[in-house]
């Protein structure tokens, strides 16, 4: 099925003209992302089935599985995968961070979302990752270590 993109472009025909060869050339070197209409739902039970699955062991998946149903799903499951920003990324953790969880918890998730966003942008379905942003690293609660105790032992 024929994919057509529509861009308005205000200016000169000369303009217009410099625009499409812009277009063309990324159509042509792969770098063109025509939006998908599927969800952010949608995508990650494709990417669980056909990328975590073959590659980690049955526990691992149901940790990812767990992850995303608890955190990520309901508050991205419902946006078009394509239309995901990292403000809404960001809002997510947030959210999550305000909710009580930990800072390990909070990472966890995005650390599964990002890594499930990757795959998107390999296959070309997205652009970017938008959970790679600066913005959204700064949302990013950090994590609290315990200063070790050392037990000493007397002279021998």
């Amino acid at each position: 099925k024929r994919s057509y993109i529509n861009q308005t472009v205000h200016g000169t025909k000369r303009e217009a003209d410099q625009e499409l060869r812009k277009l063309l050339a990324r159509r042509d070197t792969g770098r063109l992302h025509v939006k998908p209409k599927q969800s952010v739902d949608e995508y990650l039970d494709v990417w669980l089935e056909t990328v975590v699955r073959p590659s980690v062991r049955l526990r691992t998946l149901h940790g990812y599985d767990e992850t995303l149903r608890l955190y990520v799903r309901p508050n991205l499951g419902r946006l078009r995968l394509a239309s995901v920003t990292p403000i809404e990324v960001r809002a997510m953790l947030v959210k999550l961070r305000d909710s009580g969880l930990g800072p390990r918890t909070v990472r966890k998730a995005h650390e599964v979302l990002r890594t499930a966003l990757e795959q998107a942008v390999a296959d070309c379905l997205i652009p970017e990752n938008p959970a790679r942003s600066r913005l959204v690293k700064k949302a990013l609660p950090r994590t609290e270590r315990e200063e070790r105790q050392t037990v000493g032992v007397g002279a021998i």
